[in-house]
């Protein structure tokens, strides 16, 4: 009755906005009966003696509850019981402390089976990796028997090794679990009288005992309880339908007021929730969608070759064991994905298209495998004929290294004898080169000139010969002379790693410079190098 107030609302919200001008038509003509002023009038005969009581009849029993649940309690408090024996010995105590010990033997127990299993896998892990080593060894195993032996021995002792310090690692941890478990059974029999435990159990018994006729009576009472309670409820729904009869009254007018507004409403919602399960359940009506929804599906196994697959790919190393395992649990969580999609009722498209995503994912893990097992049945093979080869290879690289050897000895000779000849040239050229030295020196003390032209061919690298006197730095220049012509040139003087060099500045009346001009220095005219870079 509380909604009275709403449904006023309710009406004139509704009147206001799609039917005020028929409503005032409505009232001009049906001026004798005001809808607002029924449901003013049955406002008005709202009474609150029916909730009222509701409300005091739910506080009566709640208190009642409370005071049944308050005796039990207090009663069960207060009952004599014969403590005799546990004034003796505390046996609950003991109860709790053997369960203790049994779980901590329990949890030991586990751990050392976890650790016993962890340590084999490791050993496994061990040895695979060895084999794969040795595979490698043998393939690569092209110098000789001797070589592959070391190999296969240092591989051998490396398992060795780790499988000792595996083992070493585990040891201490079963070692310290075993003495810890059997401290603890020896400290149970020390502790433990299976008199006294059998006798806490006893105990436990009559305590479970009570507890589950305080339990029955608590039950009668709630049954009690409950009852009340539902016959309160069952008045509560008694006035809830004289409302509801009330309510569908009011609804019964306003439907026949509002009926092609109604209509119109009920059409857009049929519209709305065709146009929601066309989102959820699509129809795909594309002739390239349809043509994938007629192809076959896949019947074949996907576990036919993977063995050999994934076996290779542990062996080559190419996947851990651990990664192995995660690509295996995708593609069963993949399909089970599917799967757990197809058990959903969909409609249209969606059960098709899901049965073409599993039997395509099926075929594409099929063929991955398949693949994977030609491709190591061909690597395989290839293994076969590289060993072949490999045997052929080895013998002609052994007749290759003797007549390398052969080879080696003889350029050895020609080296020595090519070494020993050019020894000798220049030997002689040095001797040359000290007689045209003293020539031209004999040539500057006699002639007084500061040095001569030797060659001149590469006018960027002119090649003069100055007097070992004479000292000469970066940016110097000289003048070119010859008779009996006079000035040739100017040139400047630069410094390689060979010794100075000049190049040619510029020529007088288009004169060339020749071998055996004179040079005249210009050590007044130098040029700053530093100055003619800033410039």
């Amino acid at each position: 009755m509380d909604n009275d107030g709403k449904v006023t609302d309710l009406v004139e919200q509704s009147k206001s906005v799609f039917l005020s001008d028929a409503v005032q038509d409505f009232r001009r003509r049906q001026s004798q009966y005001d809808l607002d002023a029924e449901f003013a009038k049955t406002r008005k005969n709202r009474t609150f003696i029916v909730p009222g009581v509701l409300i005091a009849m739910v506080l009566l029993f709640s208190i009642v509850a409370f005071a049944v649940n308050f005796a039990i309690e207090r009663s069960s408090q207060i009952e004599e019981i014969e403590s005799g024996d546990f004034e003796q010995i505390n046996l609950r105590d003991v109860l709790q402390a053997w369960l203790r010990t049994e779980n901590r033997l329990e949890e030991i127990e586990d751990q050392i089976s976890s650790l016993e299993q962890e340590r084999d896998e490791r050993l496994q892990l061990a040895e695979q990796r060895a084999e794969r080593n040795r595979q490698l060894a043998r393939l690569r195993a092209d110098a000789g028997i001797a070589v592959l032996g070391v190999e296969l021995a240092r591989t051998q002792q490396a398992l060795q090794t780790e499988r000792q310090q595996i083992r070493l690692e585990y040891t201490g941890q079963l070692e310290a679990l075993a003495d810890e478990r059997e401290q603890i059974l020896r400290r149970r029999e020390q502790e433990f009288d299976q008199t006294q435990v059998n006798a806490a159990l006893a105990r436990r018994g009559i305590l479970d005992d009570q507890r589950r006729l305080f339990d029955l009576e608590l039950e009668r009472q709630q049954e009690f309880l409950t009852e009340r309670i539902t016959s309160l409820r069952t008045a509560y729904q008694d006035e809830l339908g004289a409302f509801g009869e009330h309510r569908d009254q009011v609804e019964f007018t306003l439907r026949q007021q509002f009926a092609g507004e109604i209509a119109r409403l009920v059409a857009e919602h049929e519209a709305e929730l065709e146009e929601l399960f066309l989102l959820y359940n699509p129809d795909f009506s594309d002739e390239d969608i349809a043509r994938l929804f007629e192809a076959s599906f896949f019947d074949g196994s996907i576990e036919s070759e993977s063995e050999a697959f994934e076996r290779a790919l542990l062996e080559q190393g190419v996947l851990r064991q651990a990664e192995l395992t995660e690509v295996r649990n995708s593609v069963d969580e993949l399909f089970e994905i599917v799967e757990r999609l197809r058990e959903v009722p969909y409609e249209n498209s969606v059960p098709e298209a899901l049965d073409q995503i599993l039997s395509r994912s099926q075929a594409l893990v099929a063929g991955l495998n398949r693949a994977g097992a030609d491709l190591t049945r061909s690597f395989e093979a290839s293994v076969d004929t590289l060993t072949t080869e490999r045997d052929t290879a080895s013998s002609e690289l052994e007749t290759v290294r003797r007549q390398l050897n052969e080879t080696r000895q003889e350029l050895s000779r020609v080296q020595t004898a090519a070494e020993e000849r050019i020894a000798s040239e220049t030997e002689q050229l040095r001797s040359q080169l000290s007689q045209f030295e003293h020539a031209f020196g004999e040539l500057i003390q006699d002639d007084r000139e500061d040095g001569y032209v030797v060659d001149p061919r590469d006018a960027e690298q002119i090649h003069i010969y100055l007097d070992p006197s004479r000292d000469v730095d970066e940016g110097v220049r000289a003048f070119v002379f010859r008779d009996p012509e006079g000035l040739i040139g100017t040139v400047e003087f630069f410094e390689t790693a060979r010794g100075f060099r000049a190049r040619l500045l510029d020529l007088a009346d288009n004169r060339s410079i020749r071998p055996f001009d004179r040079v005249l220095l210009d050590i007044a005219g130098r040029t700053d190098p530093a100055a003619d870079s800033t410039e």
